[in-house]
Formats: C-alpha cells, structure tokens, sequence
C-alpha cells in the first residue's frame, strides 16, 4: 500500500506536541492517515526507536506503539516471561499504551520452536495473545 504523505489538523499536531513535548523537537515526523480517518505519525524517538503515534480527527488519542530494541528490554518484562516461558527467546518487543488502558508490552518470542504472541502489564502479568 502506497502511503501518502498527510498534514494533520492544527488540533491533532496540537495534541501530539502537547503529549510529547518533553522529548524535545522531533524533526523526522511523518503523519499519514489509515483507513479509519485516524491520524498515524511515525518518527524516531528520544532513545532512536521507532514510534508510532495515532490520533482521531478531532484530537483524541488512540495508541502509541513504540518499537523496542530486543537486546535492551526492561528487566522486568524479561523477568516475568523467564518465569512462565524459560528460554524463550525474544523476536520483538513494542511497549505499547491505547486510550485508557494501562500501558503494557506486546511481544513476540520463539519457546521450543513455536513463536508466541505475549502481553505482558508493567506489573508482569503475562496473557497469552497466540
């Protein structure tokens, strides 16, 4: 699919800005529009990972999906899927936040072979998404 570059409404940018402000400029952002009507903008954040924010045409936040370096997850989360999965290996990690839901990691890992969909709360809970 062909993304087309978007200028977002003066609110949606207000919005974003207003929520991430504490990063500092960010010069490399690219808004785009999904097929909702929402409004996607990715860039690379304060640590040089990949984010993605999305907003709805009248401002409200969506989801923020950042795209973590595998070899630099929280201890935490690396913790709390060692427990319940022992030597599973990690294929990728996002630490995600949606509207009011707590903030929580999306992430993927092989166990034996078998690649499994995980979420896993702050706190480490960990749900089985596969």
């Amino acid at each position: 699919a062909k993304v087309i570059t978007v200028t977002p409404p003066t609110k949606v940018d207000a919005m974003f800005n207003a929520r991430f402000t504490k990063m500092g400029d960010i010069t490399d952002k690219k808004w785009s529009k999904n097929y909702s009507g929402n409004y996607i903008v990715k860039y690379k954040n304060a640590d040089g990972l990949n984010q993605m924010v999305e907003y709805k045409a009248d401002g409200n936040f969506v989801k923020s999906d950042v795209e973590m370096n595998v070899s630099n997850i929280p201890e935490n989360l690396r913790t709390a899927i060692a427990t319940q999965y022992p030597g599973a290996e990690f294929k990728s990690v996002h630490y995600m936040e949606t509207g009011s839901l707590k903030p929580y990691y999306k992430t993927t890992v092989t166990v034996d072979g078998t690649d499994k969909n995980l979420l896993v709360s702050e706190d480490g809970t960990v749900t089985d998404a596969s």
